[in-house]
């Protein structure tokens, strides 16, 4: 009778194990299905997988997660007082506490908070809510570190901007990226010499990159000062060292030299772009300017005939 009754409980057992099996095959089917559908933007039926996966796996938090993301972008497609802002927002909220332990999971709720960040004050909270949950689990990564940075930027909270930006450069100093967000965020304050500072040391970092460069340009022509345009010449002429075949510098560069009175090298870049783009009618209007220039300054320049 013994050997009768562990032989049952035994089935029941392994019945249980096995139902159990079938559930979750059954749920990662669904999930399975979820992805594939939100892949080809069919959003509808992605959340639709996604709830019967967290129907059959009541605690399953990617289940969660993907029905937040795909109630995000359907928000997104509607006017934004939807109330289906409201209810991401809330799925976000719950992830935050929900998921605190697991980085994948928190790092995943960030990004889905990110496209929330606009909607209202509270859902950019969402977003540094969460990066602040995953800096708990890992406080020694730099790139969370600088989005931490770039959630405090969203809020205009300056003292922390700085303190996880500084942060991320001490953890990697050749963090390029790090240096080019600091920059911009004190440029959009207002601070174009620190603004300058960190730019520099971004091109520093990475002598190759094109972004530093970009951005020095784009703060010397913005700002003018004296000796600014010089600067911007330089630190295109360097771009164009490392990237000879970018349109975009040498567009850039030849108009600075116009307007520096370096006609002669200006017209050497736009005869090039020129040469390149035949059917671009702004770059044979310059080039037509410039000649004009150059002869009205050769003409000026000849000595006048005297008559005997």
């Amino acid at each position: 009778a013994l050997r009768t009754t562990g032989i049952v409980l035994l089935l029941i057992v392994w019945l249980g194990l096995s139902a159990v099996l079938v559930v979750r095959g059954v749920a990662e089917f669904w999930y399975g299905k979820g992805i594939q559908a939100f892949a080809k933007d069919a959003i509808a039926t992605a959340r639709d997988d996604a709830a019967i996966t967290a129907r059959l796996l009541p605690g399953d938090l990617r289940a969660q997660l993907a029905i937040a993301q795909a109630t995000i972008v359907l928000a997104e497609k509607q006017d934004a007082s939807s109330s289906l802002h409201d209810d991401a927002r809330r799925m976000v909220a719950n992830l935050i506490t929900d998921a605190s332990e697991d980085p994948a999971l928190l790092l995943g709720t960030a990004s889905a908070a990110s496209r929330l960040a606009g909607t209202t004050p509270e859902a950019a909270s969402l977003v540094r809510d969460a990066l602040l949950a995953l800096d708990r689990i890992a406080p020694e990564n730099p790139a969370l570190q600088m989005l931490l940075g770039d959630a405090f930027a969203q809020t205009n909270q300056e003292e922390f901007v700085v303190e996880h930006y500084a942060r991320a450069v001490a953890l990697r100093p050749g963090f390029v990226d790090v240096y080019l967000h600091w920059a911009q965020f004190a440029a959009t304050a207002g601070d174009v010499p620190m603004a300058m500072d960190l730019g520099m040391q971004a091109a520093r970092v990475a002598p190759s990159a094109r972004e530093p460069l970009v951005f020095l340009v784009n703060i010397l022509l913005s700002r003018r000062g004296p000796g600014d345009e010089d600067r911007a010449i330089l630190a295109l002429q360097t771009l164009l060292a490392q990237h000879p075949d970018d349109e975009q510098a040498q567009a850039v560069l030849a108009g600075v030299l116009e307007s520096v009175h370096r006609l002669d090298e200006a017209k050497v870049l736009y005869q090039k772009l020129q040469t390149v783009h035949p059917e671009n009618t702004t770059f044979q209007q310059n080039l037509s300017r410039i000649d004009a220039a150059l002869e009205a300054a050769r003409v000026s320049s000849t000595p006048a005939t005297t008559q005997q």
